[in-house]
């Protein structure tokens, strides 16, 4: 039977993805073989442990924080918990991991990891007394940084190599005191029946890939097509393979105008997890909004946001989403610089003031972060001039805590900041004196309680911005881009916090200097686009991969608006982005772009 060439795509694709997943499984049996491998010393011990994360039936991809617990059968006992009981058998602090395509992995009990607990081998060495013992499950709580921790149902048994471990343990420890085995005393039979255990497995696996490689070849020699967003792979290249199909990227999309909020700058939007939240802004020269609508993108339509008392008027706020509500704050309005806010209920169309006992100055220009359960407000400025404090504000409490913590960094408007799953980071901005090229991190003991400033080291740091962007990849916080007295900038760096170490963005491929611009972090990619080169407005941008270190340019097709100051959001798949300023004129038009790369289809000649 003959096909056209885009049945024939599909099905070489289709192929290719069935040999992938056999290549999947090998690694996982590999993966399961090494994870299982338990460190033993002083009477605690350490399980390897790999999981997979969904939120909303899809893989989590980003920075999450993890509670863990060993428990009974029954699912009452308790017999280790990762930290201090917070009450009722769950945790108190959190254990922050990355998450890449939903997978993690996790060393249960190593006390390297922040908040985690050791795990001693008692846990096990007391149940394998029994000639059955009963089955241990591993318990988890998950807060995916929007919906606040859930317990993880069902609990997972864990596998039968940590209670051989803590036999053995066991049995070697008992009665033995320490040094009384030397390197001396140890025979080789020991080592020997390890290796002889092993090898039929490693033999299992080493024919399992041998197989797979005859498959891959066979299938290559028949016309099987491989795929590389690569116009010019080297590694398919070696492989005697050429480029015959491209699979270009997606474009720009223009989302629908009904109901769409009118055009404005300095608007401030959110994602809801469904949604895209967009509220006031500057819809001409000192005339503000208190109106705004949702973007809903898998109907593309919008639902208008209630008019009924709802915060003052006002641009250059900030919007935070809870994970029930859009949390309004700050800004400027006819009165000036304000210290107000509202909370935006989505499901009951309700607003309800935020609270003006404890609150923070009044301010714009400020730094607004969700740590999980509280919002962070930091810096700004107001009449009184640049600020260097802020607050976190409690949205269930309705009640602020005002930052006190000793050696905040200077005080700065436009600058940039995130949260790093522990941590609030900040960066550059304008100081008194001129642009910044410092920054410092406020550590937390949980997401509701800071313990201390630290100051970044500035070897290899970035150099003096504000109007730049910062992005968290889950291990390090990305700078890009900017003005530095007025002219724009095109460079970066990653600052990795544990280390306290920064390492250069490549500059090779990277979009057009520019400040004042929109960027995102997809899971794997920082996407930035937009902004102003000093020349005009740009509808253009560029995506870094961290892990390759390059740049790809984004996309014009679609027709993208050149805009600066715009709202924009990552919904999952696609950027969503609105409003801002284009050569000096309000804009609205949200624009969508789902930002994978152009694919290359390679085969045999």
């Amino acid at each position: 039977m003959n096909l056209n060439p885009a049945k024939r795509i599909a099905r070489h694709l289709d192929t290719r993805n069935r040999v992938l997943w056999s290549l999947r499984e090998i690694a996982g049996l590999t993966l399961l073989i090494l994870l299982q491998s338990v460190a033993i010393g002083q009477g605690t011990t350490i399980i390897g442990y790999q999981g997979r994360m969904t939120v909303n039936s899809l893989p989590f991809q980003g920075v999450g924080q993890f509670k863990f617990a060993l428990v009974g059968s029954n699912g009452a006992t308790i017999y280790w918990l990762s930290s201090p009981d917070g009450g009722g058998g769950v945790p108190s602090l959190p254990i922050t991991n990355a998450v890449v395509r939903g997978l993690y992995s996790v060393a249960l009990g190593d006390t390297n990891l922040r908040n985690m607990a050791a795990l001693p081998v008692s846990v096990f060495s007391n149940r394998v007394a029994s000639p059955s013992p009963a089955p241990l499950l591993l318990r988890t709580w998950f807060n995916d940084g929007t919906s606040g921790f859930q317990q993880l149902s069902p609990d997972q048994p864990l596998e039968a190599v940590p209670f051989s471990a803590a036999a053995l343990y066991s049995q070697l420890a008992a009665g033995v005191p320490t040094g009384a085995i030397t390197a001396e005393m140890l025979g080789t039979n020991a080592v020997q029946s390890l290796i002889a255990a092993i090898t039929p497995r490693l033999d299992a696996m080493s024919a399992q890939i041998a197989g797979v490689t005859n498959q891959v070849n066979t299938l290559l020699g028949s016309g099987l097509s491989l795929a590389s967003s690569d116009p010019a792979d080297p590694v398919l290249a070696s492989m005697g393979l050429v480029s015959f199909y491209h699979l270009p990227e997606a474009g720009w999309v223009e989302g629908a105008a009904l109901n769409a909020p009118s055009p404005r700058s300095n608007v401030a939007g959110a994602w809801t997890g469904q949604q895209f939240f967009l509220w006031g802004g500057e819809v001409g020269v000192a005339i503000y909004a208190s109106s705004g609508a949702l973007y809903d993108p898998s109907g593309d339509q919008w639902q208008l946001v209630s008019t009924l008392n709802p915060p003052t008027a006002r641009k250059s706020h900030s919007i935070l989403w809870d994970g029930s509500e859009a949390i309004v704050w700050g800004g400027f309005s006819y009165s000036g610089y304000l210290s107000s806010g509202g909370r935006y209920n989505p499901n009951s169309q309700i607003w309800t003031p935020t609270s003006t006992v404890g609150v923070p100055a009044a301010r714009d220009g400020h730094i607004a972060v969700w740590t999980t359960s509280r919002m962070l407000v930091w810096g700004g400025r107001n009449n009184s001039g640049l600020r260097n404090d802020g607050a976190l504000y409690d949205p269930i409490q309705d009640s602020w805590l005002t930052l006190t913590n000793a050696n905040p960094p200077t005080a700065a408007k436009n600058a940039a900041g995130v949260w790093a799953g522990d941590r609030f980071l900040v960066w550059g901005g304008r100081g008194p004196f001129g642009d910044l090229a410092s920054g410092a991190q406020l550590r937390f003991s949980d997401s509701t309680s800071p313990t201390q400033w630290v100051t970044f080291s500035t070897s290899g740091a970035p150099s003096p911005r504000s109007l730049h962007t910062a992005v968290w990849t889950g291990q390090r916080l990305l700078v890009w881009g900017g003005s530095s007295d007025g002219t724009a900038l095109g460079d970066g760096a990653g600052y990795d916090p544990v280390l306290d170490t920064w390492t250069p963005i490549s500059s090779t491929n990277a979009p057009a200097a520019r400040f004042g611009h929109s960027a995102i972090w997809t899971g794997q990619e920082m996407v930035v686009f937009g902004g102003e080169s000093g020349a005009g407005s740009l509808a253009s941008g560029g995506a870094y991969n961290p892990a390759t270190g390059k740049w790809r340019a984004l996309t014009s097709s679609g027709t993208p608006i050149a805009r600066s100051g715009a709202a924009a959001v990552w919904s999952g798949t696609e950027i969503l982005i609105f409003g801002g300023v284009s050569n000096g004129s309000p804009v609205a038009a949200l624009q969508r772009l789902n930002p994978q790369p152009a694919w290359y289809l390679y085969r045999k000649p």
